[in-house]
C-alpha cells in the first residue's frame, strides 16, 4: 500500500496544488469583500446539536487522532487498558484545546468585531501569502 501511494501522490500533487491555490484565493477574496456594514446583523446562531456534529466532522480532529493513535500509542501499547487509558488521554487534550479555542475567541470577539474591515483584510492578506507559500 505505501509503495502504491508513494508512486501515486507525486503524480496529482501539481493538481492538488493548483486546485488548493485557486480555493484559497477564492476564501481570500471572500474574506475581503466580507460586508462589513452595521446593517447585516443577521445573527445565526448554532445549536447544540448543530455544534455536537460539527465537532466530529472537524477534518482536524479526524486527521489528529487517526495520526496520534498510530503514530504514538500503538507502537508503544498494545494491551487494552493501555490503549483506552491512551485515547481518554487524547480526548482530554482535545477538550482542553477546543475549551481554549473558545475562551480565546470569547477574549478577543469585541476586538474582531470593533476592527471588522483591518481585521478581514490582515486575514485575505494571510490567506493569500500562505498560498504564495505552496509553491515556494
Amino acid at each position: 500500500m505505501n509503495t502504491v501511494m508513494i508512486t501515486f501522490i507525486p503524480k496529482i500533487i501539481f493538481g492538488m496544488q493548483l486546485i488548493g491555490t485557486m480555493y484559497m484565493l477564492y476564501l481570500s477574496y471572500q474574506i475581503y469583500r466580507m460586508d462589513t456594514s452595521e446593517s447585516s446583523t443577521d445573527n445565526k446562531t448554532g445549536t447544540l446539536l448543530s455544534g455536537f456534529f460539527m465537532q466530529f466532522l472537524n477534518p482536524k480532529v479526524v486527521l489528529f487522532t487517526i495520526t496520534v493513535i498510530p503514530s504514538f500509542v500503538l507502537p508503544n501499547y498494545t494491551d487494552a487498558p493501555a490503549v483506552t487509558i491512551s485515547v481518554i488521554v487524547i480526548t482530554i487534550i482535545g477538550f482542553f484545546a477546543f475549551i481554549t479555542w473558545v475562551l480565546f475567541g470569547t477574549v478577543f470577539k469585541h476586538f474582531l468585531q470593533k476592527h471588522k474591515k483591518i481585521v478581514n483584510v490582515i486575514m485575505a492578506l494571510g490567506l493569500v501569502y500562505a498560498t504564495i507559500m505552496i509553491w515556494i
